[in-house]
Formats: C-alpha cells, structure tokens, sequence
C-alpha cells in the first residue's frame, strides 16, 4: 500500500513538473556553440532579427538573432513568424474601470464603515 502511493504521488509530480516546464521551452545555442540555456520564445522580429526569449526563472532576455547557431536561426525562419492565437493577443482600447482604495483612515488605519459613502461613483 505504501509502495503504490509512492509511485502515485511520483507520477502526480511529474506531470506537475512537465505542467511547469512547459512544452514550448527549447535550448538555445550560442553562435560558436560554446553555451546553451533554455527559454520560451515571446517575439521574434524577422526583418531586424531581435529576439525576445523567456527564461524558466521569469526573466526576459533580447538580443539578436546572429548571437545564435544556425540551427536555432532556421527554427527561429520556421517557427518564430507564427501570429500568436487569438487567447494570446491582448488589445487595450480604453480603459473602462479602476480601483480606487478608500479603505485607509487617519495615520494610515482602516476608515470607519460609511466614511466614504459620498464617494463619487461616475
């Protein structure tokens, strides 16, 4: 019993792991193939050849596209033009609403209920 709940919480961490990952990330090579690391792509401009990658850690790094190796310059012609899916693009026309905090109080305590009813609401 023990044994089988072991092996089942592995395979829940491993799919966990592969969730996190994520099956777009690739190695990227540099041009004289000396250093490596793994990135997600987020753009790739064709005609300047500006290359934005996506680290695991969050971090964003650019540069351009001759920093690379040739093979990672063809995948980048093939793949890297592609229109992101219409869940991925985001347009921003106006700004229909805000936030405004009206919780604070005096010296930077909570208000008292009602304090702000008056608050304009337009």
């Amino acid at each position: 019993m023990i044994k089988q709940n072991r092996i089942h919480l592995f395979l829940q961490l491993a799919a966990a792991f592969l969730l996190v990952v994520g099956v777009h990330a690739r190695t990227w090579t540099s041009a004289d193939g000396t250093k490596t690391f793994e990135g997600k792509l987020k753009s790739y401009d064709a005609t300047s050849g500006k290359v934005s990658v996506t680290k695991p850690n969050g971090k964003r790094m650019s540069f351009t596209q001759d920093k690379l190796s040739t093979d990672d310059i063809a995948w980048l012609k093939k793949n890297g033009g592609k229109k992101p899916s219409s869940d991925q693009r985001i347009k921003i026309d106006d700004i229909k609403a805000y936030c405004l905090d009206f919780n604070w109080g005096r010296r930077r305590s909570f208000a008292k209920p009602g304090s702000w009813c008056n608050a304009d609401r337009r």
